[in-house]
């Protein structure tokens, strides 16, 4: 009896704590809710940090939208079709739409 409540009680533990694991380590997700500056936002995702470069209202911008890696109730995270791979992320919202560039990419380009 005992192994089998150990058994139930692990299983609700990986349930519960994989969920969050994954959102903090790979993401995406918000760094700075908080900030008022829209060039100022960050996203953190697969273990970099992306700054945001434009936003537009409506959604209309060069960069395409390729497939969608978090949904959320208003807001989507998409990755952007580009030809080095996540270099782009766009989130894009009720009627805006944000997109980051990865930092390093940004940083090698002011070189």
């Amino acid at each position: 009896m005992k192994t089998k409540s150990k058994r139930i009680i692990a299983v609700l533990l990986i349930l519960i704590l994989l969920p969050s694991i994954w959102h903090i380590a790979i993401g995406p997700r918000q760094l700075d809710v908080g900030t008022a500056e829209v060039y100022e936002q960050r996203v953190y995702y697969k273990f970099h940090t992306y700054k945001c470069v434009g936003w537009t209202m409506g959604g209309n911008n060069s960069l395409k939208s390729d497939r969608c890696i978090k949904y959320g109730l208003f807001a989507c995270y998409y990755n952007a079709k580009d030809s080095e791979k996540n270099r782009y992320v766009i989130r894009k919202e009720l009627h805006e739409r944000f997109v980051y560039e990865r930092e390093d990419f940004i940083k090698a380009r002011k070189i």
